[in-house]
């Protein structure tokens, strides 16, 4: 199962939730919110412009899951669905 923002949602309301627009080389266009733990982990979620999935990418070691930890408020907010892939 992946997690992914609804098509019905226009994507700039990720701002909203600490998500900002980037534009990397190795990626498309995708939203993408920083997460720093105390342990100085890095883990950074993203959200695909044209797939709209939601991806996590570990940075440093000893990072917790930030699926199940940070996205809850756009879960609670009715902006993800879950689709098999």
């Amino acid at each position: 199962m992946a997690l992914r923002i609804k098509d019905s949602v226009d994507l700039k309301e990720l701002e909203k939730y600490g998500f900002e627009l980037r534009h990397y080389s190795w990626a498309n266009n995708i939203y993408e919110r920083p997460l720093m733990y105390p342990n100085y982990s890095k883990q950074s979620l993203y959200v695909d412009f044209d797939s709209r999935e939601i991806d996590e990418e570990e940075i440093r070691f000893n990072v917790i899951d930030a699926k199940e930890e940070h996205i809850q408020d756009l879960i609670k907010a009715d902006l993800v669905v879950k689709v098999e892939k």
